[in-house]
């Protein structure tokens, strides 16, 4: 995958030159998948992390504004930060995802639902969340209202539940 990923960058680059969106998605899938092969080997994430940064910057610095991309590309920041360790760091990067998707899409978008898990999954990784009442109460609060914006959204036996339910 990640010659693949290599290739659709050079590809990319060659076609839209070095400053293109394309260039950055590029660049954040790349990041992505040698995250992922770090996370499963225990190589280093600085390659990694350097790409993905390297893709936000450019995607704000070409698309001012946010939208779905710059969530999906900030996103993959916020996973490779994660699975680094650098637990604070993504969740204020989660944090801010939601916040863009809440203005883009309002409170009963799935992509807010994904946000929101991806954002409470986040929060149980640091290291003092079991002993951390007031985070553990800040996860529940953020799971509840996700379930019931769900149940708002798709009724009350909807399959799309059982994810909240499971978390």
């Amino acid at each position: 995958a990640e010659d693949s990923a290599r290739q659709a960058l050079t590809m990319r680059r060659a076609l839209y030159g070095n400053e293109h969106v394309e260039v950055a998605e590029s660049l954040a899938t790349l990041a992505g998948i040698i995250a992922e092969h770090a996370r499963s080997t225990s190589w280093d994430y600085s390659g990694a992390e350097e790409l993905a940064r390297n893709a936000l910057a450019m995607r704000r610095r070409l698309v001012p504004i946010d939208d779905d991309g710059t969530v999906e590309i900030t996103g993959h920041l916020a996973d490779v930060l994660n699975f680094a360790g650098k637990h604070a760091e993504a969740a204020d990067l989660y944090s801010q995802i939601r916040g863009i998707l809440l203005g883009l899409h309002g409170p009963d978008h799935p992509a807010l639902f994904e946000a929101t898990n991806s954002y409470c999954l986040m929060l149980q990784q640091f290291k003092d969340f079991p002993a951390n009442t007031q985070l553990r109460d800040e996860i529940e609060r953020l799971r509840l209202d996700n379930l019931a914006a769900r149940q708002k959204r798709f009724g009350p036996d909807h399959p799309a539940l059982a994810y909240d339910f499971d978390n």
